[in-house]
């Protein structure tokens, strides 16, 4: 009974390490959960998101407060394991909070994106930002084509504004003191259910193609 019962669990085991997808999400301040407990984050909170619905994922945080798609090009390179099945690339926001080019933010997510990707060609979801209004119309319009831009040319998933619940808001100033912190910038737990709500569907899709390319990778 013993050995039938080592048997199944060396069975089983295999199947379950298969189930489990590892996702990096590297980020700046929402990535990290900047400002909330622990268990209340933006990567916490859409483990959960998934796990209701039956998706065996652990979310890798990497996310750093403050950072630009500068710093992540350089910071990339060292912070995704070589476990990891897909990669979810949140940054941008700094950039334009800054006012730095638009080009070079291209630029920057297209190197990030290639590093994230590797030579195992993860799959990976962008998460975009579209422009805040303390930046002048024409840059607006620059900075937000960035997003469909890398995603057409480098085939990877995309949420173009990852925060368009917050611009959705039926009242937007009595709203806006629920779901933002007291700095007005990053959001509070219920904004960041929210963001979930917009960003959990592209993140299914993610998994979908990671497991086709696993089984497409097995078949080889």
């Amino acid at each position: 009974m013993k050995r039938i019962a080592l048997t199944l669990i060396l069975l089983l085991t295999p199947l379950a390490a298969w189930a489990e997808t590892r996702i990096v999400v590297f980020g700046d301040s929402i990535a990290a959960g900047f400002g909330l407990p622990p268990d209340q984050g933006l990567v916490p909170t859409l483990e959960r998101w998934l796990s209701v619905r039956g998706y065996d994922v652990t979310l890798i945080q990497a996310g750093l407060s403050g950072d630009t798609t500068f710093g992540g090009r350089v910071r990339i390179k060292w912070s995704v394991p070589p476990d990891t099945d897909a990669v979810i690339i949140e940054l941008g926001a700094n950039d334009m909070l800054v006012g730095f080019d638009p080009d070079g933010i291209k630029s920057n997510l297209h190197t990030i994106i290639d590093s994230a990707q590797g030579a195992r060609q993860r799959p990976v979801l962008l998460l975009g930002i579209y422009a805040l209004p303390v930046r002048s119309a024409p840059y607006r319009q620059k900075f937000d084509a960035i997003w469909q831009s890398i995603a057409s040319q480098q085939d990877v998933l995309l949420v173009p504004d990852m925060i368009a619940p917050f611009r959705r808001l039926s009242q937007p100033e009595r709203e806006r003191r629920k779901i933002l912190q007291s700095d007005r910038l990053h959001p509070a737990q219920a904004g960041v259910e929210l963001m979930v709500e917009e960003i959990g569907p592209k993140v299914i899709e993610l998994i979908a193609q990671t497991k086709a390319q696993t089984k497409a990778q097995a078949k080889e």
